[in-house]
């Protein structure tokens, strides 16, 4: 039973593995990502920076969303939704300094978006200045009355 035995075998379980359904949501949805990244990348103008940027830090592509942000800045500066995903990739990232410098930026730039400050407030938790934060927090709850999410970390 050398190899006749061993060939009906492998028939069988590469016709498991070829028929069996496979969930590739996870896989087309990063392979959309990446054609996004590579338009953005040959001609950034193509591809609105802010939404990419976003969608790659959801990804946990921080580095990625890093690069396009810098990429939108150069053609924005000052976009506030732009500063603001740069801080909170900064933040994923661990780099709670330059977190905090973009999202200061953004703050300035659109100071009526709880976002800013509720990413702001957690910069500097992680930064151990939580008098500071809890200001910055209560900022963002007070812009954002109906978010109970924001309240509780008040």
């Amino acid at each position: 039973m050398a190899r006749g035995g061993a060939q009906p075998l492998q028939r069988t379980i590469h016709g498991l593995l070829v028929s069996a359904p496979v969930d590739d949501s996870q896989g087309t949805h990063s392979r959309g990502l990446d054609a996004r990244l590579l338009r953005f990348r040959s001609r950034a103008e193509g591809e609105a920076a802010a939404p990419l940027a976003q969608d790659l830090l959801a990804a946990g592509r921080a580095q990625e969303a890093l690069e396009v942000v810098a990429a939108g800045l150069r053609q924005s500066p000052g976009d506030p939704l732009l500063l603001r995903v740069e801080g909170q990739a900064w933040l994923a990232e661990g780099q709670h300094a330059r977190a905090q410098v973009a999202l200061v930026a953004a703050g300035k730039a659109a100071p009526r978006d709880p976002e800013v400050f509720r990413a702001l407030g957690e910069v500097l938790l992680a930064r151990g200045d939580s008098v500071r934060a809890a200001k910055v927090l209560e900022r963002a709850a007070a812009l954002a009355p109906g978010d109970r999410a924001l309240a509780q970390l008040v």
